[in-house]
Formats: C-alpha cells, structure tokens, sequence
C-alpha cells in the first residue's frame, strides 16, 4: 500500500506495469483484441515474463525492420496488408516501448555472487576487447553481427557463462553470477534437499535475496487493498468467500453471500470513450460468466467436470450456474449473475433448491429492500437481504469527486481513495482511507475523512498541478 508518505518503490512498480501493459498491447493487441472472453485475459500483462515478452518483441521487431521490408517487396499480400508508413511507425513505436520497458525491467533485477561490473563489462561494448577471451570475443563479434542487421537475439554473457560455458577458467574470466528478477512469478520457491546439498553459496546468496524481499515489500503485501490484475482480484475474492463459507458453517449460518466482482474493461476501451459498455449487462454477460465459472470451480473442493449453466431471464442476461464436487454433495456451490428485481421469486425458488449449499448472488442489479417496490419491499427483505452476508467485494465510486474504492475480504471492509498520476512518476498513490472494520463505511464517513486528508478539492490540486506543471499536453 502507498499512502501519502510516499513510496518510490511502489510507485516505481506501478509505472513499470503500465509500460508493460502498452508492450504487451502493441505486440499482440491486434491478434487478441476484441476476441472475447480468452484474447482478454491474454492482453493482461501479468500473464507474461520478461523473456516472454523479450522473444515476442524480437521477432516483431525482425518483421517490422526496414531492411526486412525491402526484402520482401515482392509479396504483395505483405504490401497490401500495411503501407510502409504504418510499418515504420509501428516500428519506431515498438522500439520506444521495448526501451522503457527494458530499462525499467533490468532495474528491478538483483545480481548476487560474483562480481556484476566486470560480468558486465564486455556486454556494453566499453573498451578494452583486446583483453577478452576466447568465448567473449566469439560473443561481442556475434553481437555486432546482430546489431548491423539491427536486432538481438543474445542474452546476458553471463547467462551464456553458465549455461553453455563449463571451463571453470572462462568462468573465472567472465564473471559467472545470478540473475533474479522481481518480476518473476516463480522467485518465491521452496528449495529441496538437491538444491540445498548443491547450490552452496549461491543458494544461500539466493534465498538472502527472497528473505530480505519479502521483508521489504511485507507493508505493501499486508496492507494491499486495490487488486492490481484481473487475476489477483480473483485470487481473492476466491480466499474470501471459501473463509465465509467455512466459517457461516461452523456457526450455523445459511450459506447465502452476496459478490462484488468489478469486471475488467474490455482492452479495446479507450480514455475518450464515454461508456465502456456501450452493450450494457449483454455485452458484460460472457466476460462475467468466465470469471464465475473460474472462481465456483476454485471455491469447490475437487470440482467434478466444468460448472452447468443456464438462462434465467435472457432480457434482463440472468444466468444461474452451479459446479459439483467430488467430495460431497454439500460442497457443491451455485451462484447467480446478475439477479435483478425480477427475479426475486426465482431467487426464492433456487434457494430451496440448493437447500444447505451455498448460494452467490454475483454482481447483483440491486442494493435496498425498496428497489423492489412498495409491494416486494418486506418480502425482499426477508428472503434475500436478511439472510445474505458478504462474501466478497471490490467497488469503486466517487466521493466529494474523488475516485473512492471499497474491498470486502472476509470478515472486514477497507477503504481508500487513488490520486491519479501524482507521484514523481507519473504514477497513482492510494490513500488509505479506513483501517479494517466489519461495517461497510457510509459515504458521510468516507466524505468526512477525505475532508481530513485531502483538505483541498480536487479542481483545485488541478488547478495548482496545471499552474506549476502547465497543461498535460504541453508537457
């Protein structure tokens, strides 16, 4: 969490994912963009590593490269497909990108054992290459053969020292070390017995580096409150509703919880685009029944086979969905999406139903007993909101104009409230609004404690931003 104190390596991480973002957009947004539900979650950043997104970008590069364009004038599908001014923009675009990227990702990476400033040394072309040896002047000639065709394909000699150079001696002479990316996915790891019998010191030089990692980022993965990927919001709304479930259980409560799910915007949204979802609850239903049919199967205990669905209401895209166990019929769990006032006796029939299982109201099209009317008003506060708890929640609204986000994980609520770009950065900074508490905050609670932290309006820190920096666009 980044509060008002600051927080450059927050601040920094957030910057390098929307830099990745706009590479991983421009080297597969055209295949995946507007393909529903999978090419979505394909456009999602997180999905990818850095030799992941290394690879994609080389060999786009080598397509996109003019000497590559002359080449291979004569296919003309190529020339129809994109006119060469397109082609050279792309290019220079996708090189602009990679850098950011590139630099912002090697930042972030920890070199342990070894000695970094000679292991580097030959890499970056500086001086000196009549002292090279054999394997490093086979390299640098490799390299400045790639780098007059104007692309890399080659790593880190140090990386090339350990996996493909066995001479201790040139070992020696090249500086042989580990690289650890913070970025990796796959840092954190349990070591077994083989490791720890045959990595010696670099495994303890390894696991020097996770332990003190983990401490440093242990404010910012305690006091996390906005989830940052699509996946780290279904991870825990995942955790939050299994600890509701499993503790309404051991007390004796029905099984009924109420979801908050905010769904990703499409990738193919835009800043100037005035609603993202042009198509409404229609165009939201496939990306929300994925994400509900990956969270019900994750929730369940062994689930048996993919999770049943069907149609409640097509007009108002109500779906009801239920994913079995294999364990036991009582860890079967059902859910409905996007129940709406209509269909407040389905929801009583399909609460019968399921009977002592659990039963998820995702993303519900009501909030008060007197959305249902004068006639409805107590039968739905009966059957729906005196028996349902929270499960899960991640809301976002603006209070006294600023953009407010509300979590909900089991049993408590958290508060904060983002501050666009006001990091040295350029990046976002969250303010934490209220520590964890069973009630959900009023906005009268809200607007009263921004008033404390944000003394000033938001028009006004503009007007003052603007004053001092000038126009975004004139930066």
């Amino acid at each position: 969490m980044t509060t008002s104190g600051g927080g450059t390596r927050a601040a920094t991480a957030a910057t390098s994912r929307r830099v990745k973002q706009k590479l991983v957009n421009l080297l597969f947004g055209k295949e995946f963009s507007r393909t529903g539900p999978e090419g979505h979650r394909k456009l999602d950043y997180s999905m990818y590593k850095y030799d992941d997104l290394k690879k994609a970008y080389l060999e786009r590069l080598h397509v996109l490269h003019p000497d590559k364009q002359r080449n291979i004038q004569r296919d003309i599908a190529y020339i129809q497909f994109k006119a060469e001014r397109d082609t050279k923009h792309e290019f220079q675009q996708l090189q602009e990108i990679w850098s950011q990227y590139d630099e912002m990702a090697k930042s972030m990476m920890k070199v342990a054992g070894g000695d970094g400033e000679n292991a580097n040394f030959t890499q970056f072309g500086v001086g000196c290459s009549f002292s090279d040896s054999e394997a490093e002047r086979a390299l640098r000639s490799h390299i400045t053969d790639q780098a007059c065709r104007g692309w890399f394909s080659s790593g880190l000699l140090a990386e090339q020292g350990q996996s493909g150079n066995t001479d201790p001696s040139q070992k020696a002479t090249c500086g042989s070390y580990k690289v650890i990316s913070l970025i990796d996915d796959d840092l954190f790891i349990e070591t077994t017995e083989d490791s720890r019998e045959t990595g010696g010191r670099d495994d303890v030089g390894r696991r020097s580096v996770c332990f003190l990692l983990q401490y440093t980022l242990l404010g910012t993965l305690v006091n996390g409150l906005i989830p940052k990927t699509p996946r780290e919001q279904t991870n825990r709304a995942v955790v939050s509703i299994q600890n509701a479930i499993d503790n309404h259980r051991r007390e004796g409560k029905p099984l009924r919880f109420f979801v908050d799910y905010l769904i990703p915007l499409p990738p193919e949204t835009k800043a100037e685009d005035i609603d993202p979802w042009p198509g409404g609850l229609a165009q939201m239903y496939p990306y929300a029944e994925e994400i509900l049919m990956d969270i019900l199967q994750r929730v369940v205990d062994e689930p048996a086979g993919k999770c049943s669905s069907q149609v409640l209401s097509a007009p108002d895209c109500c779906g009801f969905f239920v994913q079995e166990s294999k364990a036991a019929a009582k860890n079967d769990i059902a859910a409905i999406l996007f129940p709406g006032v209509d269909q407040l006796d389905k929801m009583q029939d399909l609460d019968a139903m399921v009977g002592d299982r659990p039963l998820l109201l995702f993303n519900k099209q009501f909030q008060r007993p007197v959305d249902f009317g004068f006639l409805k008003n107590e039968q739905s506060r009966k059957e729906i909101f005196n028996r349902y708890a929270q499960g899960f929640a991640f809301q976002e609204f603006a209070c006294r104009g600023e953009d407010t986000k509300l979590t909900f994980e089991y049993p408590n609520w958290t508060a904060a409230v983002i501050c666009e770009g006001v990091e040295s950065d350029g990046s976002d900074r969250e303010i934490l609004l209220f520590e964890e508490q069973p009630n959900r905050p009023t906005y009268e609670e809200l607007e009263r404690k921004i008033n404390e932290v944000l003394p000033q309006p938001l028009w006004m820190r503009k007007m003052e931003e603007a004053e001092a920096k000038g126009f975004k666009f004139q930066r």
